[in-house]
Order: structure tokens, then C-alpha cells, then sequence
């Protein structure tokens, strides 16, 4: 009976225990946000909306409105001026505000900086220029990709810097030779515009252009070829190039002796060929059975494009071309004025060379019958 009492008291004391006890509830987690500013003490802010709580944390799953000031600033103006630049870490982009949903401990940092203006361009730098190019914003490109202009042109180039941020420059160089003029740009450095000073492979090019600014460049456009330019900003010139062609000129039927004239300017210029030391070398060379002396008939239709591949911008004065030729491809091409004079003179490799330049359909239209009759060495890629 005594043990039956125990085990009753035991039992009311368990009840009443749990029946006082304070219920529980499932509160839930709270997370920190973190705000940094860089760089600090030059007056940029972020708002946070809403606000913490009194212990400076968030519960789960609020969403966090992030807003900076200064703000973005997108008018033109005329001087540098202070605004925010971007977000990192749980915020990204430029964009003055940011939302960020509390799920765990956050920490972002909003960027501040002097800024240039943007679309701000002084009007006063380019004087009647006859080609423009800029740098579309703050992407590292330019707004064009390829000129095109005469051979001997007087090229008055604007170059207008659109960027927000970064310093460029616009450099016309031999084709093939952008990269290597711009890592030797970067040995000049800033002072000299990250151009080397008496680069050979430098044609033309302007200063550097701050940002929100214009500057010109005045070039007489080379001999007919293939050029590029580039930015040669630390960087850049993986980016920031195209393409600066300058075409062959077509010669004009005044350029070609008459037929009448034809034969007498020919056999003049043969023999005035055979008494060159280069067709005595080829001859001591190769023997005088493998080594032929011909003409190429000027005035004929089909020699047209012989002719602009030899030209290649030059201006082509009445009389003959002679073709002087050896083995595969030994040899040299004559231009003759009718005086019998040497004017200009290639040999057959640089000959090649500005023939694989043309395009496929004017080698197809020209040069066909020319290879055929042996006027002209076959080249990789000829018809």
C-alpha cells in the first residue's frame, strides 16, 4: 500500500511539472548583412531598406533593397565627378541599386570613383575630317571595323574616346603586326602613348585620348595593301583592331602604249633586258636554254590585271613590261618607259606575292590566259 502511494505522488509531481512548464515555439533564423564601401571616407553611402533589426541581423528570407549615393550619373557633363562605379560579392553590376533575399550571412561592397563623363566629345579637336571612328562606350571596341581608301589619299582621321573610364588610342600598322607593336607600345608606356617611338610598322596614329575626348590624325594613305589598326592600350589590342584596306588601283586605258608601237617597244626592251647583269646571272646560273625573255602586250584586254598586280598603285607610264624568267619561279619583272629605261623592277617571288592579294575573281578574269601562254608563273591558288 505504502508503494502504491510513492508511485501515485511520483506520477501527480511529473503532471504538475509539465502542465507549469513555459510552451516552446520555433523561432526563425536570423542572418547578418554585411556593407562595405571602397573606397571609404570620400562621402559615397548605401541605404538599406528595410533596415536591420536592434541586433543587427535580418530574419530569414527578407528581401534587402541596396541603394548608393551618390547615384549613377548618365548626363554629359565637362569634368570628371564622383559616383558610384559597381557591386561585388553577393550584389553585381553597376546598376545604383541591389536586392539581396536574407537566406544566410551576406556581405557586399559598393565601389565609388571619379568617373568621366560619357556621349562628351569636345567639337573642337577634328577639323573637317574625312574618316571618324570612336569607342562605343565602355566596351573595348571600336564603332567600325574596316576603312577603305585610296592609295595617296590625305586622311584626316577623328578619334573620339566615348569611354566613361579608360584611356585609348587609334594606331594604323602593317598588316599581320598589331600585337607585336602593342606589346612594344607598352615598353614606350603611357608617356609616349604606348607607341614606340620610330616603330617601322607604325604608319600613322593619334595621341592618347583621355576619356570624353577627341584628337585627329593626318596620314597620306600608303601604297595599295592590307593594313589594320589597333588600340594599343595595355590590353586592348586583343579587342579593340580592324581592318585599313587600301585597294589596288585599276589602270586606265591611257596607262597602255598603242598596238602600232607595240612590236618596236617590245623587241627594244627584250634587248634591252638581255643586257642586264640579272640575265646574265640567271644565265650563268640555270643556262641560256631555261632562261626565256617575253613581253606582256599592254594593251590587250586580258593583260589588264597582270598589269594592276605589277602596278599595285603605282602609275603605270606608256611602254613595255618584260618578263624575265628561270626555272619554277627565278626571275624578275621590267617595267620600260620608250626610252628603254628601267622604271621599276620585282622579282617573280614579290611578283606572287601581291598576285595572291587580288581577289580570286579578278585573278580568274585575267589571269588564266596568262598563265596558259607562259606570261605569268602559276601561283598557289591561280585559275
Amino acid at each position: 500500500m505504502l508503494k502504491f502511494a510513492l508511485l501515485l505522488a511520483l506520477a501527480l509531481s511529473a503532471l504538475l511539472a509539465a502542465c507549469s512548464a513555459t510552451p516552446t515555439t520555433d523561432r526563425p533564423p536570423s542572418y547578418r548583412l554585411t556593407v562595405n564601401i571602397l573606397p571609404s571616407g570620400f562621402g559615397g553611402t548605401v541605404t538599406l531598406n528595410p533596415p536591420p533589426g536592434q541586433d543587427g541581423s535580418y530574419p530569414y528570407g527578407t528581401v534587402v533593397r541596396l541603394t548608393t549615393s551618390p547615384p549613377v550619373h548618365h548626363e554629359c557633363k565637362d569634368t570628371p565627378y564622383w559616383a558610384f562605379v559597381g557591386w561585388s560579392g553577393e550584389a553585381q553590376g553597376s546598376a545604383s541599386t541591389a536586392e539581396i533575399t536574407m537566406d544566410s550571412d551576406k556581405s557586399v561592397t559598393a565601389g565609388f570613383g571619379e568617373v568621366f563623363p560619357p556621349q562628351c566629345p569636345p567639337t573642337d579637336l577634328c577639323e573637317n575630317p574625312n574618316l571618324e571612328i570612336k569607342v562605343k562606350g565602355d566596351v573595348l571596341q571600336f564603332d567600325k571595323d574596316k576603312f577603305e581608301v585610296a592609295a595617296g589619299t590625305d586622311v584626316v582621321l577623328c578619334f573620339s574616346n566615348e569611354s566613361r573610364l579608360v584611356q585609348h588610342n587609334w594606331v594604323m600598322v602593317l598588316d599581320g603586326t598589331g600585337n607585336q607593336v602593342a606589346q612594344r607600345g607598352i615598353a614606350a608606356g603611357p608617356d609616349n602613348d604606348y607607341v614606340q617611338a620610330g616603330d617601322p610598322d607604325v604608319i600613322a596614329n593619334t595621341r592618347l585620348v583621355n576619356p570624353g575626348e577627341a584628337a585627329e590624325v593626318r596620314f597620306t594613305a600608303p601604297q595599295a595593301g592590307a593594313y589594320q589598326f589597333v588600340c594599343t592600350f595595355p590590353g586592348h589590342n586583343f579587342l579593340m583592331f580592324g581592318e585599313f584596306a587600301v585597294p589596288v588601283a585599276t589602270p586606265t586605258p591611257a596607262s597602255y602604249p598603242s598596238p602600232s608601237a607595240t612590236p618596236i617597244i617590245e623587241e627594244e626592251g627584250i634587248l634591252r633586258i638581255k643586257r642586264t647583269q640579272e640575265y646574265k646571272a640567271l644565265v650563268d646560273k640555270y643556262g641560256s636554254d631555261q632562261v626565256s625573255v617575253k613581253a606582256v602586250n599592254l594593251h590587250e584586254e586580258d593583260e589588264a590585271g597582270f598589269l594592276r598586280i605589277i602596278s599595285d598603285g603605282f602609275l603605270m607610264e606608256p611602254g613595255c613590261i618584260i618578263l624575265l624568267k628561270a626555272g619554277i619561279d627565278d626571275g624578275y619583272v621590267y617595267q620600260l618607259n620608250e626610252e628603254f629605261d628601267i622604271v621599276y623592277r620585282m622579282t617573280l617571288s614579290q611578283f606572287q606575292e601581291r598576285a595572291r592579294k587580288v581577289d580570286l575573281h579578278t585573278m580568274e578574269k585575267f589571269y588564266s590566259s596568262a598563265v596558259k601562254r607562259g606570261l605569268v608563273p602559276r601561283y598557289v591558288g591561280a585559275a
